[in-house]
């Protein structure tokens, strides 16, 4: 069997979380294939070779020269999101190919989101694009999502999906993510972790999900005036003509790493939260 060729794209807590990852299938898996640990790429050469050593990379490139690699048939696209569109585009241009990993958000923009139906209408078959939304993987969302399709809960109602930080409460913490927090919709929540909660929205409704209202809230004075702090949305299914809520907050006191769902319908509910 050929050995994967894997290329990172990005040094960050993502990249270290997949590598981590990386290095641990082999004791869940027995018929993992062979894999080579060829390329991580970076806007700064000095974080890519301090990432290829700790991680067991061959190579450390800046990213400008990733795209001129051969013999890459896999890449991980774990950077800053506002290079994610672009970064996909490239990475489909790669001669050879064949799984392209993307973390949320996909595209931040709606020209860049207008381009996606392009890009997956014309996929060639051998190539595959996952992106990374593993709420959707969680027993529970698995086994809800079985149960409605046997029609347990009816035709949906109303439904609220909730996902909630409170770190950048904290000076300090927002001090050293000031990149995170450039107006919208460059950074913000909504995009960062509102991209969850309309992944479990779209399992749960389908695609045909409209945006009706939205607005932004928070503010501090070290902050732009236009970062997305915390955004509520409104949001009507119209395929079932239920209607429901999608909060992203990055300052919710209480709340660490906290997501929550709701979904009621005509012949039961469904309700869950990581507390």
């Amino acid at each position: 069997m050929r050995a994967h060729r894997i290329a990172f794209i990005g040094t960050g807590t993502i990249a270290r979380a997949h590598a981590y990852v990386m290095d641990a299938l082999s004791h869940y898996y027995d018929d993992l294939p062979s894999r080579i640990r060829d390329v991580v790429a970076s806007h700064q050469a000095e974080r890519a070779q301090i990432f290829a050593t700790q991680h067991g990379f061959d190579r450390a490139l800046v990213l400008e020269d990733f795209w001129r690699c051969g013999d890459i048939d896999t890449v991980f696209i774990l950077g800053d999101s506002i290079g994610h569109f672009q970064q996909l585009r490239s990475a489909l241009r790669i001669v050879g190919i064949r799984r392209i990993y993307v973390e949320k958000p996909i595209c931040m923009t709606q020209h860049e989101e207008s381009q996606i139906a392009d890009i997956a209408a014309n996929l060639p078959p051998e190539i595959t694009v996952q992106v990374g939304f593993q709420f959707l993987q969680m027993g529970v969302v698995r086994r809800a999502l079985r149960l409605l399709k046997e029609g347990l809960f009816g035709s949906p109602v109303h439904f609220h999906i909730r996902y909630l930080h409170g770190a950048y409460l904290e000076k300090t913490y927002r001090d050293v993510r000031q990149s995170r927090l450039q107006s919208a919709p460059v950074g913000g929540a909504i995009s960062d972790l509102g991209s969850h909660a309309f992944s479990l929205a779209i399992a749960f409704l389908g695609t045909d999900i409209e945006v009706t209202a939205a607005r932004q809230a928070g503010g501090f004075s070290d902050v732009p005036e236009n970062s997305d702090l915390c955004t509520t949305v409104l949001v009507h299914a119209t395929r079932s003509n239920s209607i429901g809520t999608l909060v992203a907050s990055r300052i919710s006191a209480g709340a660490g790493d906290f997501l929550e769902m709701e979904f009621r319908g005509t012949e039961g509910a469904f309700r869950f939260s990581t507390e």
